[in-house]
């Protein structure tokens, strides 16, 4: 909006509380089409009211929101502003709203693990022994160790 012109003329001085008139603007007139309001409807009844307009659905964009899911949160241009034919209006539309408490506990939960396991690190012969397969002990010890367990 923009101040266009006032009803008292400019004078030097005026008393304290005199009350002056303005004239307000909306702006320059785009078209002879007013936007709607389609806040708070649902999707399909703002494309219904847009059409009928003359107008036309602009970008769609989902956001969280505690509105039910599905209906307008936000439009641009905004209502009551005037538009031509076929003029975009985009519109931001609802969705499930994440719990982002328990996201972050969940994304918290992993990188503790993560750092964790950075902090200390498995010895590297404790590497190594995981890596070992069991069959790489000499013949004779694996039949040792197998008769100890037959004596038992």
């Amino acid at each position: 909006m923009s101040w266009v012109s006032q009803v008292i003329q400019p004078v030097p001085k005026l008393r304290k509380g005199t009350k002056v008139d303005l004239i307000i603007s909306n702006g320059a007139l785009l078209g002879n089409i007013i936007i709607p309001d389609v806040v708070g409807k649902t999707l399909a009844v703002a494309k219904k009211l847009l059409e009928e307009k003359k107008l036309k659905v602009g970008k769609i964009t989902y956001q969280s929101s505690d509105m039910p899911v599905g209906s307008v949160i936000d439009q641009y241009p905004k209502k009551d502003k005037s538009a031509k034919d076929n003029t975009p209006v985009d519109l931001f539309i609802a969705k499930k709203k994440i719990d982002t408490d328990k996201a972050f506990e969940d994304i918290g939960d992993n990188d503790n693990k993560v750092n964790k396991e950075k902090a200390n690190p498995p010895d590297e012969k404790d590497k190594k022994e995981k890596i070992k397969p069991a069959d790489d002990k000499p013949k004779d010890k694996q039949d040792k160790s197998t008769d100890k367990q037959r004596k038992k």
